[in-house]
This record gives C-alpha cells, structure tokens and sequence, in this order.
C-alpha cells in the first residue's frame, strides 16, 4: 500500500455555487466553466441544491452547479482576484444580489458587482463569450494582458 498519492499536490481549493435556476444561467455556466478550466488546468462541475434561510427564518432553495478547482499556492495571488471578479460578474450578470464561494472550505458570499458602462447588450446577457468575460474580468482588476 503506498503512503502517498503520485504526482502533484494543488494546496488551494476554489468552490463556486453557480446558480443555474436562473434564467440563462446554465448558458453562462458554461461558459464560466471554460474560462475557469483555461485558467487553472481543470474544473470539476456537478449539480446540487442548496438552501438557505432569509431574514425572518424563511427557507429559499436554488439549483446550483458546483464548480471546483486547485491551484498552487504560488498562483493564488494572481487567481483570487480574477475569481472573485468573476464571481461579482456572473452575479451582476444573472441580476442576483450575490454568489457564494468557498476557498480552502471557508465560505464567502460575494456580493454582484459590475459597472454599468460594461452592461451587455441584448435580452440574453448569459450568451457571452468566454473571451468577452475574460476582457470584463481583467479590465475590472486593472489586468493588461488577455489570456
């Protein structure tokens, strides 16, 4: 029996709860799930439920679709940022109030957040590129360069 895994070890773990019960929401996960695999070598996408209660005790459930993904220690600084942007997009995008994430299985709930200058245009927002998003996220932290 051996006492360790072969190959590498990615320390940093990232979970999005994407909500996908909202409309366009598969759509945009889609293509949040390639941008996310492009940066970080791979993401793991599985459907879940999840519930919650509201001010005054009230329970709400959401469909989701869990996103996950590693990376080393060393590429955290550069990845958080582009992350937790993406995560304030895709909530602003999807007209919801937030999104939850976890890292190293601590949740945060991020609040939406975009510029209305970049509001895109047409019914269906949820059809934007993973090259469009990219732009959107990078020009949000003040990044120069496209991946």
């Amino acid at each position: 029996m051996r006492d360790q895994l072969a190959g590498p070890s990615l320390p940093r773990k990232f979970i999005l709860y994407f909500p996908i019960g909202c409309a366009g929401g598969k759509e945009l996960c889609s293509t949040v799930e390639g941008i996310m695999c492009d940066r970080l070598g791979g993401v793991t996408s599985y459907p879940a439920r999840g519930t919650f209660k509201m001010e005054g005790g009230r329970r709400v459930s959401d469909d989701l679709q869990v996103l996950e993904c590693f990376c080393e220690n060393s590429e955290w600084p550069e990845q958080q940022p582009f992350l937790i942007t993406l995560a304030e997009l895709i909530g602003w995008i999807l007209d919801q109030e937030s999104v939850a994430c976890a890292l190293d299985g601590r949740m945060q709930v991020i609040p939406s957040a975009g510029p209305p200058e970049w509001k895109v245009e047409g019914e269906n927002a949820s059809g934007i590129s993973e090259q469009a998003l990219t732009r959107l996220v990078m020009k949000s932290i003040g990044g120069e360069k496209i991946p």
